[in-house]
Order: structure tokens, then C-alpha cells, then sequence
């Protein structure tokens, strides 16, 4: 029974994941802005255009190789081989 629930919970990650807050320099905490953009998960690609996006982030399409550096400040959006917003998050 424990497995099962575990299995349930694993989908949620993401979702968490995307309101995480970050140590900026300095000391002060701030966001890498997936929270508030993660509305734009399953719009297509091109409302990327439409949206100011921070400067650190960076957009992975299908195939695109990227290295696995983890930046906090860095907004990470994966687009889907459909061309739709598939995930955001900080990293």
C-alpha cells in the first residue's frame, strides 16, 4: 500500500517544484518566476513571446542537449514534441 501512494505523489513533484523560492545573492529570496508563469504550462510555444521572461532562462526543446548545472536563478522551460509548454521550473 505505501508503494502505491508513493507512485500517486510522484506527478505532484513537478508541480511543487515550480514554487520553489531561491537564495539570490545577497541573502534576500527571490523567485526564479516558475510560479507565476506556470499558468502558460500546455499554451504553445509562441506565448513565450508574449511574456517577459527572466534574463538567466532558458528554453529546451525536444533533442536539444543541455548541460546539468543547476543555477537556482535559472527558469528552465521544456517545450513538448508538440510544440506546446510542457514544464517550468527553477534550475
Amino acid at each position: 500500500m505505501p508503494r502505491i501512494l508513493a507512485a500517486l505523489a510522484l506527478p505532484a513533484l513537478p508541480a511543487l517544484a515550480a514554487c520553489a523560492v531561491v537564495q539570490a545573492e545577497g541573502g534576500d529570496l527571490a523567485p526564479c518566476d516558475a510560479q507565476h508563469l506556470a499558468v502558460l504550462i500546455g499554451e504553445p510555444a509562441e506565448k513565450l513571446e508574449e511574456v517577459p521572461l527572466p534574463e538567466s532562462t532558458r528554453i529546451v526543446r525536444p533533442g536539444e542537449a543541455v548541460t546539468m548545472e543547476h543555477l537556482p536563478g535559472r527558469l528552465t522551460v521544456r517545450i513538448g514534441p508538440r510544440g506546446l509548454i510542457q514544464e517550468m521550473r527553477c534550475g
